[in-house]
């Protein structure tokens, strides 16, 4: 690996590495599997970086993807883990945010796979409406327009826990 690469690859884990792991912490739940996880996404980025080719968004996506697709083949014997929040100082606390944790992800569970994927990169990998825009082959106006109904559509969901379990149902 040459000097280039390596700093453009530590530039990619310092712009994108914390959210990768939040967002695969909501994923999968337990803040060790989420280090693990992470820590694979990023050895797939070292390994496979001069294959790179495009917009760097889209092939980080493609593996963190990759990454959880494998995991959850792997371990599709193990329900989805119920605890979602990391140490809190109180047992009612813990409970909370555990009660909000699920119903976050129970939501984003029945929007769209593009509405998840608009809202993961904006909100977990922190990346601008352009970038979204080239990593998804959209124009940014399109990009702002599905992330405001992806939003609006999670806001209802979260209003109305009642809506999530008939449309699960369906």
């Amino acid at each position: 690996m040459n000097e280039i690469s390596r700093k453009k690859i530590e530039e990619l884990f310092h712009r994108y590495g914390a959210g990768v792991s939040r967002y695969v912490l909501l994923r999968v739940g337990s803040p060790e599997l989420a280090e693990e996880i992470t820590a694979r996404v990023f050895l797939n980025v070292v390994r496979n970086f001069q294959q790179q080719n495009g917009a760097v968004v889209g092939w980080l996506w493609a593996i963190i993807r990759s990454e959880l697709s494998r995991h959850f083949r792997q371990h599709s014997h193990l329900a989805y883990p119920a605890d979602l929040a990391s140490s809190l100082p109180t047992p009612s606390e813990l409970l909370e945010r555990q009660e909000r944790d699920e119903l976050l992800h129970a939501a984003l569970k029945q929007l769209s796979d593009d509405a998840q994927q608009i809202l993961s990169l904006k909100f977990f990998l922190d990346v601008s409406n352009v970038e979204i825009a080239q990593t998804l082959g959209l124009t940014p106006s399109n990009v702002g327009v599905k992330l405001h109904r992806a939003l609006r559509e999670l806001r209802e969901l979260l209003q109305n826990p009642l809506a999530m379990d008939s449309r699960a149902s369906f």
